[in-house]
């Protein structure tokens, strides 16, 4: 039961994480220290649903003002951090499923270099927040990089989709193998 449970909780866990860290680089949560609890919201926001700041960037609709810090609400930009977490959780689980599995545990076969096939979906993970880590550090090559700001999104999703359609289909084939195998 145990096993079971931990590789959701953790899932979950990196969702959360993923999707509070996407929006804080994205400038959409901050911390700071504030007296008080706040509430505002944009008239006619679901109007305002999908204006744009930039591309697959929203502007907030509302914001709500903690104790700990601020949260500018967009849903859209709020729907993208949980899908690309989902994703990137969605992958560890399946990856950590793969271990499991007696095949990975035999002689001759350590599994070491399996966790090398996890490496892209968590650089695909951080694709999306890499222009905001590259403007804070001042790369000089953030020139260059600016004309693939607006792909890194999308990018993103499709290697971290690609990346857990691939885990998926050899987890299955690692599955079978170990059923003809045992039985």
């Amino acid at each position: 039961m145990m096993r079971r449970f931990l590789p959701v909780s953790a899932v979950v866990t990196v969702v959360i994480v993923y999707s509070l860290f996407y929006l804080w680089m994205i400038g959409d949560l901050s911390i700071h220290s504030q007296a008080g609890w706040g509430w505002q919201s944009v008239p006619d926001w679901t109007g305002r649903l999908t204006d744009r700041r930039g591309p697959f960037l929203f502007e907030p609709t509302a914001q709500l003002t903690a104790p700990l810090g601020t949260w500018l609400i967009s849903p859209l930009n709020s729907l993208v951090a949980m899908g690309l977490g989902g994703l990137l959780g969605g992958n560890l689980l399946i990856w950590h499923r793969r271990r499991q599995l007696p095949v990975y545990c035999q002689a001759g076969r350590s599994g070491r270099w399996s966790a090398l096939a996890s490496v892209p979906a968590l650089l695909a993970g951080g694709a999306c927040c890499a222009p905001a880590l590259l403007l804070v550090i001042a790369t000089p090559s953030i020139g260059f990089l600016a004309g693939l700001f607006p792909w890194l999104v999308p990018l993103s999703a499709a290697l971290l989709s690609g990346t857990l359609t691939a885990q998926i289909f050899f987890y299955h084939a690692a599955r079978q193998r170990v059923e003809q195998r045992t039985g």
